[in-house]
């Protein structure tokens, strides 16, 4: 029957008081048989010293024995029990039969000393030792060979022995397993074990070593104190075959010169286990102190360390080898390696998992390390979970962590840090070292962590973490993760070192969230990519090596770094040195200062380019101003979608006087870039510019003069535009406009302008945005692109073809080498000496020697005699249609007091036969009128009437001209009064006058401004009189006279580009002399309501004794016109009274016809009304 270690302990530990009983009982019925062993005296050869077994049990209570020996077949039970019992000699029960109940069993119940060995052996059965207080000079042996399990058990027992011995061994050579228990006696008393060893024998040893039975050895230590002396001595040692070693301490100390702690197993099977656990979970008081090694080898490896202190001065404290090993480390633990060379924790295996839960180690002395992963073969791999760990290399060369791929390949560790403080002396070696070689793949994840030097150190240089490769470390990579609250290193401290020198190696360190790096970083051999997400960084990153370590490079392999910066705050520096590096900014968040930071490509080869270094900003558009300064050694700078503001420096690219093809000196803008470059009194972009889309844009702002070192390519946009017409744009190689546009700001008043000066070949087309300033009075030339080599004329163009600015449209136009923008293109052509000739003159002088005003300035001048023309008043027939005329239609009631109303339209064609700018305009106009008329005389000589009126105009007028087309909408309101006399003799006379106020929109059709409405006020007044002579059948002819006043006065105001307005004159003093002829009949209708009925026709000549019109411009110009001076005029018309009930009716029409004598003005109109009276 097998039984566990617990098992058999906890058999020992209740049976204990009932052996007390047994020895009793079976004294009393064998008082005979024991009667010689009580007198003393030597034993029996067939008794044995203690007198021959009863039931299988055997009792010795003498006080003094030399040799205790028995053999039997089957089961057979030792017991001494005797507090001052010493024996002399050897206790050993064995057991001879194989098969059956054939237990062998010691135990030392009660004694005070054994000067010799205590055996017990069984062939078939278990093997049991139990011990209790006393002292052993000698050995505990259980031995068994057949099915049962063997154990010793130390309760309070101390045992001594002879050097190059093993004190207390359960050995099986069978199919059992093997246990030793050390713990207290009932009375708390403690097991204390010592032995010299020069041999390497152990102190306490279980065996179970036959091959192909899954055996168990386990050594349980819950109290006490082990002690082996010697360079080669072991405090516990476990061994089974192909089963499990398994070795508890609880409680207690071991000390040992060699190996605390071993526990092996066949390491070429595959069902081997080895299992140390030191300390109890959650219990902190009598936690176990071990000093010396422990090891453990196997298959697969379990080590808990729950509690306690272990320190060693040798190779390792603790050290695992096995295929899998799982490494759990608890609270209030302490590994300290305090040898030369020692390791707190070492563990060499193909695949391992180590937790730590709030652990301390300590490497203190020269080369030591706290914890080593070492790869036992290709491919292995390796966890490692670290929290709240307080880990510390502080001696001469020590390292806190080391993850060594021992050469093997393909070796992968991942580690996690979190919380905990790990920390390395000023002559340590690293906190974190990693060894790797080909295909290793490290990735060590930081959070919340304390990764730096100790107080003392933070002055001097040192590693936080190293990288090294001993030979090739191709295909290999390093990540370190560095987040949340970790604080990484020091200032003065290296943080990072790399000193693998292989191509094919990759180190990549990305910092998140808050993570805090402090020091510098050496990034060394192969492609290695640091990346800011977020936190902090300050320090320096070196590409290749640490120039304060080496005067020149010890790198050979050296291959592209790669900075990129995401989020987070930098101070320091970035230094490239060797390779084709990358600097990649993207910052979309917040503004981001950049000024604590240097960016430097690396080292340049002037006699041999190879290296391409490029710096990029990737999607950044909340950058603060930038030094240009900040940014060195670099062949490269490229904005990707990104906005960025240079404050100062001269930006220099490497090799950009090479041709573009190179990608040497280029500063490319792409994907909807805007670089803006403080421009000084003399700044310089040595660089190929290259805008690769529409959407892109160089400006430079500032004052002075900004050169491109080389060639500029556009596809964009050069914008020098800052308000300020004092700049300079020079290209000193070749220019090639892709599409592109360049903004100038142009003074007009001062005829100054941003320039472009290209010193080189010119090529493609490029269009030219101006932002005008100031006001211009006369027309001049300005220079805005300058060129040392004979353009194209079709090189630059002007963005809509023109620009308006003042009273003028400019162009632009070539003239030499230079592109001038000038109001005297096209046909005219004139030159700039031609136009500064022109300065002072008038406006009409400039319009004849071909200079270009803009649209507005013919709608100007037309504008007051649009007003005119519909401020003028119509006759009296075209008001009423002849209701009143010769009074009859009055003499019926003594007030016939009515309300009318009208509304007319016409269209008309304005060809003035004088006009500055030679405009002519169509205008449709349409009208209301409403009045409300009296009779204040009514008289056998005729009638007096009188009325007020009310009015609304609206109309548009479309300017045409040579300088483009305009259009004018007037709305007007107004009121007036009109008193009109009726003879009985056919005489009439009418006066009437108007007040209109308006407000117009103004457009030119290729302008996209326009001024805001425009405010006016007209009045108008009106004599009329004529004589109507009946000619018989109710015909009569009237001829007649009439002379009307108009005038309109205009707002000035300031128009969309800058061209100031007033109008004056404006008035017009119309004459008319006309006949009409009317035919009039009367009659009843069939209700015997009175019906009359009027037609007429009429022929009309006016005379216009004013109508001149000015517009001033600019205060300078003016603009003047006038119209023709004699119009001749038909019309019909006529009219229908009748009368419904107490209302009397009169509805009226007209149609007319005008046309000018010396121009081509002509217009057609028509007027209906009707009028109720009561």
């Amino acid at each position: 029957m097998r039984y566990s270690a617990i098992a058999i302990n906890e058999r020992h530990q209740t049976g204990h008081f009932f052996r007390q009983s047994l020895i009793a009982t079976a004294s009393t019925i064998s008082i005979a048989a024991f009667s010689t062993c009580l007198a003393g005296g030597s034993a029996k050869a067939d008794g044995g010293a203690c007198g021959p077994p009863s039931n299988n049990l055997v009792i010795c209570q003498n006080a003094s024995y030399g040799d205790i020996t028995y053999t039997a077949g089957t089961r057979l039970t030792l017991i001494l029990n005797n507090d001052n019992m010493v024996v002399n000699g050897t206790v050993a029960v064995s057991t001879t039969q194989t098969s059956g109940n054939a237990d062998s069993e010691i135990d030392l119940n009660s004694f005070q000393r054994i000067n010799g060995t205590v055996s017990s052996t069984s062939a078939g059965g278990q093997s049991l030792v139990y011990t209790y207080d006393g002292l052993v000079d000698g050995k505990l042996v259980s031995t068994s060979a057949g099915q049962g399990n063997v154990s010793v058990t130390l309760s309070g027992t101390e045992v001594v022995g002879a050097t190059n011995s093993t004190l207390v061994e359960a050995l099986h050579n069978g199919n059992g397993d093997s246990f030793i228990i050390l713990q207290q006696s009932p009375d708390q008393s403690t097991s204390s074990i010592s032995v010299q060893s020069t041999g390497g024998q152990e102190a306490v040893a279980a065996h179970s070593k036959v091959t192909g039975f899954l055996s168990e050895a386990k050594i349980t230590m819950n109290g006490g104190m082990v002690t082996a002396q010697g360079a080669n001595s072991v405090g516990l040692f476990s061994e089974a075959g192909e089963g499990e070693a398994y070795v508890k301490v609880s409680a207690g100390n071991i000390s040992s010169d060699g190996t605390a702690i071993r526990a092996i197993t066949d390491k070429s099977g595959l069902n081997g286990h080895a299992t140390i656990e030191i300390g109890e979970t959650n219990v902190f008081v009598g936690r176990p102190g071990i000093t010396g090694l422990i090891e453990a080898q196997s298959r697969n490896v379990d080590f808990f360390f729950n509690a306690g202190m272990l320190a060693h001065d040798g190779a390792a404290v603790v050290r695992l080898e096995a295929y899998g090993i799982n490494v759990q480390t608890g609270p209030k633990t302490l590994i300290e390696s305090s040898g030369v060379g020692t390791a707190g924790l070492e563990v060499i295996a193909q695949s391992a998992t180590v937790s730590m839960d709030t652990p301390d180690f300590r490497a203190n002395t020269l080369n030591a390390k706290s914890i080593l992963l070492k790869a036992a073969g290709d491919g292995a791999r390796f966890s490692l979970d670290s929290n709240a760990a307080d880990i510390d290399a502080l001696g001469v060369g020590a390292s806190a962590i080391v993850l060594d791929a021992n050469q093997k390949k393909n070796v992968t560790f991942e580690a996690s840090f979190e919380r905990g403080e790990y920390s390395v002396d000023a002559s340590s070696k690293a906190v974190i070292e990693v060894i790797a070689a080909d295909g290793t793949n490290a990735t060590l994840n930081f959070k919340g962590a304390s990764i730096e030097p100790v107080d003392s150190a933070r002055t001097t240089t040192g590693n936080v973490v190293l990288i090294s490769a001993p030979q090739s470390a191709q295909g290999a990579s390093v990540t370190l993760n560095i987040a949340t609250h970790t604080e990484f290193g020091w200032f003065d401290n290296t943080a990072i070192r790399n000193t693998v020198d292989s191509s094919g190696f990759q180190l990549n360190i990305n910092v998140e969230d808050t993570g805090f790096v402090r020091g510098n970083t050496v990034l060394g051999g192969g492609a290695s990519t640091f990346t800011m997400n977020g936190g902090s960084f300050d320090g320096t990153i070196y590409g290749d090596y640490d120039p304060f370590v080496h005067l020149s490079s010890p790198i050979v392999n050296t291959s592209n770094d790669h900075f990129v910066w995401n989020g987070g705050d930098i101070t320091g520096s970035f230094r490239g040195q060797d390779g084709s590096d990358q600097v990649t900014v993207s910052l979309k968040k917040a503004p981001f200062d950049i000024e604590a930071f240097t960016f430097d490509g690396g080292n340049q080869n002037i006699s041999v380019q190879r290296d391409v270094d490029v710096f990029t900003f990737q999607s950044t558009r909340v950058l603060k101003t930038i030094d240009a300064n900040k940014i060195v050694n670099f062949e490269k700078l490229i904005l990707d979608d990104s906005t960025v503001s240079i404050s100062q420096g001269t930006l220099f690219l490497y090799n950009y006087g090479q041709p573009l093809s190179y990608d040497y000196g280029d500063l490319i803008l792409r994907n909807n870039s805007q670089l803006t470059y403080m421009r000084g009194d003399n700044t310089d972009v040595l660089a190929n510019i290259i805008i690769q889309d529409k959407d892109s844009a160089f400006i430079a702002l500032g004052h002075g003069q900004i050169s491109a070192g080389n060639n500029v390519f556009n596809s964009g946009t050069i914008s020098l535009k800052n308000g300020v017409a004092d700049g300079l744009f020079f290209v000193a190689g070749n220019y090639t406009g892709n599409g592109g546009f360049v903004s100038l700001d142009v003074d007009f008043s001062r005829a100054t302008a941003d320039t472009i000066v290209l010193s080189r070949n010119i090529s493609g087309n490029t269009t030219v945005q101006v932002a005008p300033h100031g006001t211009v009075t006369y027309p001049q030339a300005i220079p805005i692109i300058r060129t040392n080599l004979p353009p194209s004329p079709s090189a630059f163009s002007l963005q809509n073809g023109h620009i308006t600015v003042g009273a003028y449209t400019y162009n632009l136009t070539l003239e030499g080498q230079n592109f001038y923008l000038s109001p005297a293109s096209g046909v005219s052509s004139l030159s700039s000496g031609e136009l500064e000739a022109l300065k002072g003159t008038a406006a009409s002088v400039l319009a004849d020697a071909g200079v270009n005003f803009q649209p507005y300035i013919p709608l100007y001048e037309a504008y007051q005699s649009a007003l005119l023309e519909m401020t003028r008043l119509p006759s009296l027939k075209t008001r009423s249609g002849g209701r009143y005329e010769g009074g009859a239609a009055l003499s019926s009631g003594p007030a016939p007091d009515a309300v009318w109303g009208r509304t007319g339209g016409g269209f008309a064609h304005f060809d003035p036969q004088s006009s500055t700018t030679g405009y002519d305009y169509d205008m449709s106009s349409f009208d209301i009128q409403a009045g409300l008329d009296g009779l204040f005389l009514d008289s056998a000589d005729g009638a007096l009437v009188g009325g007020l009126t009310a009015h609304y105009r609206t109309g548009e007028a479309k300017v045409h001209s040579r300088y483009g087309d305009s259009k004018l909408h007037p709305d007007g309101y107004g009121i007036g009064g009109t008193l009109t006399w009726f003879g009985a003799d056919g005489f009439y006379a009418d006066a009437q006058g108007e007040l209109t106020w308006y407000s117009s929109e103004l457009k030119a059709e290729n302008l996209p401004f326009a001024p805001e409405d425009s405010d006016a006020f007209g009045y108008a007044l009106s004599l009329e009189a004529g004589q109507a002579f009946g000619i018989g059948d109710g015909i009569a002819l009237t001829p007649q006279a009439q002379l009307s006043f108009a005038s309109v006065e205009i707002d000035s105001f300031t128009g969309a580009y800058s061209d100031h307005v007033s109008f004056s004159d404006g008035e017009s003093l119309l004459a008319r002399a006309g006949l009409a002829v009317s035919r009039e009949s009367a009659w009843q209708d069939v209700n015997g309501e009175a019906r009359s009925a009027n037609i007429y026709g009429l022929a009309n000549l006016y005379y216009e004794f004013l109508g001149k019109t000015t517009a001033t411009v600019t205060q300078a110009l003016d603009f003047s016109s006038e119209p023709d001076d004699f119009t001749g005029e038909i019309g019909f018309g006529g009219s229908i009274d009748w009368q419904a009930g107490k209302l009397r009716y009169s509805a009226f029409a007209e149609v007319t016809a005008s046309t000018g004598f010396d121009t081509g003005s002509y217009g057609y109109g028509g007027n209906v009304g009707l009028k109720v009276r009561f």
